[in-house]
């Protein structure tokens, strides 16, 4: 028969047992709240580089038939947004920003694919003309020679002469664009023409008109939205028309959110 010490005996070493277990548990969470503030970090935002690439160049070698006409598109993408620029043997030919007297605004959060296509109307044969893709301070380069003939038939000549009396030619302008909620963004729209133009801005189907509360067309025929937010995701088309007919770019706007 157990006896009454043996039981006291028996109770006194589980409350010890107990007060030693939580004791352990105490001191264990202690040494865990210490080392808390040094395990768990807040992560930082990585920060995309700057950078520029050329995605499309004109040809190395073209075909220039007097009194008609050639065409060099030149593709880039870069961040943020790039711009494009055409020399001839080395100089400027003309900067279509200032063509259009318009500054075009390029936010640092922008990564946008650019289009360009000059056109050739007269050259000397061996002219180089460069295509330039610019972001940031970094440049990338894509070169073509023209090499010009005279026209060898009247077909020749004929279809030289035809090719004025066409629609508007796309220049200039935005393939897609992601870009930080809260900014302004321009979109580009600038075409070759003989005559004079007409410019019509849709959003998703929808006309743009100057009654918009966040979207403005300029004179030079460029779309200018402010306070992006996400409502403005979509596809923009821009279409130009003169009295041969019309073209039409479109433009994928993606807005991204500043976390």
């Amino acid at each position: 028969m157990i006896s009454l010490v043996s039981l006291l005996a028996a109770a006194l070493m589980s409350l010890q047992c107990a007060h030693s277990s939580a004791a352990l548990i105490g001191s264990k969470n202690l040494l865990d709240n210490t080392l808390q503030p040094n395990v768990i970090t807040t992560p930082k935002k990585k920060m995309l580089k700057s950078f520029v690439s050329i995605l499309g160049a004109p040809p190395e070698r073209a075909r220039l038939v007097r009194g008609s006409r050639i065409e060099l598109p030149c593709e880039a993408m870069g961040h943020p947004t790039p711009t494009l620029q055409w020399l001839k043997n080395g100089e400027p030919i003309v900067d279509y920003e200032e063509s259009a007297n318009e500054i075009m605004s390029v936010h640092p959060s922008s990564i946008t694919g650019v289009k360009s296509l000059y056109i050739v109307t007269e050259a000397a044969s061996g002219d180089i003309y460069t295509c330039v893709a610019t972001s940031d301070g970094i440049e990338r380069m894509a070169s073509t020679t023209v090499f010009v003939e005279d026209a060898n038939d009247e077909i020749t000549a004929l279809e030289a002469l035809l090719q004025r009396a066409t629609g508007p030619i796309p220049t200039y302008s935005y393939l897609e664009v992601f870009q930080e909620m809260g900014t302004s963004l321009v979109l580009p729209c600038r075409a070759y023409s003989y005559g004079k133009t007409r410019v019509l801005w849709t959003f998703n189907g929808e006309e743009v008109t100057q009654a918009s509360p966040k979207m403005r067309v300029l004179p030079s025929g460029d779309l200018l939205i402010t306070s992006l937010d996400f409502k403005d995701m979509g596809g923009y088309s821009c279409t130009v028309k003169n009295m041969y007919g019309e073209s039409t770019t479109n433009t994928f706007v993606y807005p991204m959110s500043k976390d």
